[in-house]
Parts: structure tokens; C-alpha cells; sequence
């Protein structure tokens, strides 16, 4: 019977000191709420995008879809923009893409980091084969009044670290 309590007074201790060692961490970091990511978009330049409203969610949409304002209705993925904010990435045209991979998001006091790799693929073939693609994802996020910086993961070499680099800043629309 001591045993069991003492066993457990000690599981107790150790999630204590766990958790206190968590909230002394300066980076809260977290995943995005959901992403939607492929390699089909009709956007074919380099675009970075904060989306904080539903007009500026609609013309963002309709532009990935290639379709104008005019033309039959798509159904869009919904988001409820009193609470969420979505960021838009954009490769433009590229090879071998399947989209993106979220690594990360991390808020530290003064911006929010979100951390994102490119799904590649290998092809063979005259001149290397390779698919051109568009492709993207849409990250959707906590509302938040934070500057969001985007890293890109630029590494060259399977197998090594990640090398991260500011590709953009986006900053809060004030509404």
C-alpha cells in the first residue's frame, strides 16, 4: 500500500514539475487549426497572403480556382473569420510539388512563426522528367493581432537539418 502511494506521489511530482517546465518555455507552440494543401492552384507567382476577412477570403479563392466573381458558384472551404484568419501560400510554378507541409507554428512575444516545407518527389526521364506544378496551402489560424513571420525550409541536402528562412512578414489588417 506505501508503495502504490508513494508511487503515485512521485508520478504526481513529476508531471508537476513537467508542466511547470512547459509555461516557462517562451515559445507556446502549436499546430495550425487545419491546412489544405496541393499542387493545382491557378496563382502561378510567388504569393503570400493574411486573409482576415471573408471578401478578401472570397477574391483569394476564386483566383486559386482560376474563376472569376461572375462565373458559376464553388463551394469554398468555410471559415468563420471572427475567430480564425487563414494565410495563403503561393509557390507560382514549380517542379515534383505536392504541396506543403506545415512544421510548425510558434507564438514568441511579439510575432507568430509558421514553419512550412515543400512536399518534393523525385522523377526520371528526358530532361529529368519532372511535373510542373502550382502548388499551395492554406493555413488556418487563431485570429491574432501578431505579425506572422513565414519560414521556408531551404535546405538542399536529404538527410540534413532544417535551414529556415523569413520569406515573408505579413501584418494585421486594423479593422
Amino acid at each position: 500500500m506505501r508503495t502504490k502511494l508513494f508511487v503515485i506521489v512521485v508520478v504526481c511530482a513529476a508531471a508537476l514539475s513537467l508542466i511547470a517546465a512547459d509555461a516557462r518555455k517562451p515559445d507556446n507552440v502549436a499546430a495550425p487549426l487545419t491546412t489544405f494543401t496541393g499542387n493545382n492552384s491557378h496563382v502561378k507567382r510567388q504569393t503570400y497572403e493574411r486573409i482576415q476577412s471573408p471578401d478578401a477570403w472570397k477574391k483569394t479563392w476564386l483566383g486559386h480556382l482560376g474563376m472569376k466573381e461572375d462565373t458559376i458558384y464553388r463551394p469554398a472551404m468555410e471559415v468563420d473569420f471572427s475567430r480564425c484568419e487563414v494565410i495563403a501560400i503561393f509557390e507560382g510554378d514549380s517542379w515534383n510539388s505536392c504541396g506543403f507541409r506545415i512544421d510548425s507554428v510558434a507564438e514568441n512575444g511579439n510575432s507568430i512563426v509558421v514553419r512550412f516545407d515543400d512536399i518534393s518527389y523525385q522523377t526520371a526521364g528526358p530532361d529529368g522528367g519532372g511535373d510542373r506544378v502550382t502548388p499551395f496551402a492554406f493555413v488556418v489560424l487563431p485570429k491574432s493581432q501578431k505579425p506572422i513571420a513565414l519560414e521556408d525550409n531551404v535546405q538542399q541536402y536529404i538527410g540534413h537539418p532544417p535551414a529556415w528562412k523569413e520569406v515573408a512578414r505579413l501584418e494585421a489588417k486594423q479593422e
